[in-house]
């Protein structure tokens, strides 16, 4: 297992899954994206793919759990102006 695979694993296990708050799920799935992202510059052709395809998808993820936090945030904010 590489450095960055052990990286993407403490991520994954000790940081996402544990995580109570959106604004850190956010960050750990960008740092995991910016890992993969690493690991295709670096890495061979027939892998560079697959790297470049796990950062688009985490990347997609991140951006998913940054728009609901701006629409839960937005939501919140017309709910206090109304009451």
């Amino acid at each position: 297992m590489t450095v960055s695979e052990r990286l993407i694993k403490i991520l994954a296990e000790d940081c996402i899954q544990i995580t109570g708050s959106p604004v850190p799920l956010i960050f750990f799935n960008k740092l995991t994206a910016d890992i993969y992202r690493y690991m295709a510059e670096v890495s061979i052709p027939t892998e560079k793919i697959k790297y470049i395809e796990l950062a688009e998808k985490t990347y997609s993820r991140a951006r998913m759990y940054y728009k609901m936090l701006t629409e839960l945030r937005v939501s919140q904010t017309k709910t206090e102006g109304d009451g």
